[in-house]
């Protein structure tokens, strides 16, 4: 009896851990139907596949070209502004020096109207003052005169179109200036021509 009851006792035990088991799987189990994607994948035919596949390149690719021309269509916007902005500057690059040299021409044509009706001595002033207010404009711009009489001879900044005999001179020094130079800012933009001692 003892051993029946054991074995009664055993099997209500294993069915007890059995109905755990099930309670426990169903707990956890997770349905199919929250997969749709995965049983997509096994239904469809490698044709279905290779179509599905086909269209999402496409689409990447008309993405991939609407990009590229946006990315053109900017880069000639660009070109098109920085263009427009290059041709204004060179069309008024030149108000600043005119602005400067405006007055000068106003005063010389003042001078030039009074020489016939004024004396010499009166146009001479007019004249000198023109040449004040000149250099004084180029000196506004950063225009400087290269200083050659009685220089040595360099040829970065002096061409010599002759030589003479000088006394009391060495040779290869400025005798003459036939024509001012001239610097802006450091850079020469007429050299002075010259007459150098042999």
């Amino acid at each position: 009896m003892t051993e029946e009851k054991n074995i009664e006792e055993n099997i209500d035990e294993e069915k007890n851990i059995e109905e755990n088991i099930e309670d426990n799987v169903e707990e956890t189990h997770v349905p199919v139907a929250e997969e749709p994607d995965l049983e997509q994948e096994k239904v469809l035919s490698p044709e279905e596949k290779l179509a599905r596949d086909k269209e999402e390149l496409e689409a990447r690719v008309l993405e991939e070209k609407d990009k590229a021309l946006r990315a053109q269509a900017e880069l000639e916007n660009f070109r098109r502004r920085n263009q427009q902005e290059v041709n204004t500057f060179k069309k008024y690059a030149a108000e600043k020096v005119l602005l400067e040299f405006i007055p000068i021409l106003d005063s010389f044509n003042l001078a030039c109207e009074h020489a016939d009706k004024e004396k010499t001595e009166d146009t001479i002033k007019g004249f000198v003052l023109i040449q004040k207010q000149l250099s004084s404009a180029i000196e506004k711009l950063n225009v400087t005169p290269i200083d050659a009489l009685d220089a040595d001879f360099d040829p970065s900044i002096h061409q010599a179109i002759s030589q003479e005999k000088v006394e009391g001179k060495k040779s290869g020094v400025v005798t003459k200036e036939i024509q001012k130079g001239y610097k802006l800012h450091d850079r020469v933009i007429r050299p002075s021509l010259v007459i150098v001692s042999e």
